[in-house]
């Protein structure tokens, strides 16, 4: 009995590696197929195919565990950031330049490796074979691809130009996807983590995005919303449908939502005034990148004075002394409105103890009120 047991087990051991080994077999098969097409209908430059060019241009990319700017853990997410060996600039420049002479022919290539995706089931079997040392394939994953082409795309903004239904569409699928899944689908990531990025640079050309970026800012991963927002920033138009999402993002638990909102909230100049109030509140964050991104964006602004330059004056008391100093740099920005800070300003002159800070706060007060800092003999 005890034979038979054993040879059972070793018969179910070797089904399993030969199951493995065939699913290996049409994974292998599939792929090549797939790559095999898509380069056979490359351009060609210097003797190279353009998916060679690509492939040598593209960052090497490697999963990791979910983390935020502060290297802090998101929690109930696999949704990766993304480390990258980044190409020589040489290499980028070389692959640019071959981009540039293909022009709109490389589109229909970049726009494949853009969409390629792998499916549920090609992600289990890939990594049964990967756990197996019988077989060794040659795959190259849907991700990889997807990173090649945002590179591309991400450093020839005028190919992206051309490009922008298409890149909605993937953000749209990536994000929908993530919504089901509540961010557990990595597969899914190059597009919502890549594609914003993209669609900021190609700025306002890229209106159309704006809803499905608008989306993306309410998503459950914080990755996902921080990045929406900064491309939302990068386009700044529709502030009748864009600020109030962002002003909504100020008050967002995470410092780094926080941050990017602010950011890109001062990109909307006066069409920002609405969230004016919540930028004030940023002033007392204990995030220090929140309460710094809040601060630039009030003076980037320098917006409803009566609410602004009172908070301005509170967070002089700061005890964090390069904060008050960029506190009064920003009263500066406000100019003659700024008039009735002008006592805390000398104050704030009187106590600090860096006298190299000295001659750029006696400059702020005489911008703000010239005779104010005469009477008090700091002119």
């Amino acid at each position: 009995m005890l034979a038979v047991s054993i040879q059972t087990s070793k018969n179910a051991a070797m089904r399993k590696r030969i199951g493995v080994g065939l699913a290996g077999l049409l994974l292998l098969v599939l792929g090549t197929m797939f790559w095999g097409l898509l380069r056979e209908r490359d351009p060609v430059y210097q003797g190279k195919r353009l998916t060679v060019w690509l492939e040598g241009s593209a960052p090497v990319v490697a999963p990791l565990p979910v983390v935020t700017r502060s290297l802090g853990m998101v929690p109930g997410s696999t949704l990766s950031t993304r480390a990258s060996a980044t190409p020589s600039a040489e290499l980028e420049a070389s692959a640019d330049r071959a981009l540039r002479h293909f022009g709109t022919n490389a589109i229909p290539t970049l726009l494949k490796m853009l969409r390629a995706r792998d499916s549920a089931l090609t992600l289990k079997l890939l990594d049964l074979v990967r756990k197996q040392h019988l077989i060794r394939i040659k795959h190259t994953d849907a991700a990889h691809l997807n990173t090649i082409a945002c590179s591309a795309l991400e450093r020839l903004t005028e190919l992206a130009r051309s490009v922008v239904p298409a890149l909605i569409e993937v953000y749209d699928r990536d994000l929908a996807i993530l919504s089901r899944t509540s961010g557990h689908d990595s597969s899914a990531e190059v597009g919502v983590l890549e594609i914003p990025r993209i669609l900021g640079k190609v700025g306002p050309e890229a209106r159309s995005a704006i809803p499905s970026l608008l989306r993306g800012a309410t998503n459950t991963v914080p990755n996902v919303r921080w990045i929406a927002l900064a491309g939302l920033g990068e386009i700044h138009l529709e502030p009748e449908m864009v600020v109030p999402v962002l002003t909504q993002a100020l008050q967002d638990p995470d410092p780094f939502v926080k941050s990017d909102a602010a950011r890109a909230l001062a990109r909307f100049g006066k069409d920002a005034q609405p969230g004016i109030p919540a930028l004030v509140k940023l002033l007392k964050d204990p995030n220090h990148w929140a309460r710094d991104a809040g601060l630039r964006a009030l003076g980037a602004l320098h917006l409803k004075a009566e609410v602004s330059v009172p908070a301005l004056v509170t967070a002089l008391d700061s005890t964090n002394h390069l904060f008050a100093f960029d506190v009064a740099l920003t009263l500066q920005a406000y100019g003659a409105a700024a008039k009735p800070a002008i006592p805390a300003l000398i104050d704030y002159f009187e106590r600090e103890e860096n006298p190299n800070l000295h001659g750029t706060i006696i400059h702020v007060i005489d911008q703000i009120d010239p005779e104010a800092a005469a009477k008090a003999g700091i002119k």
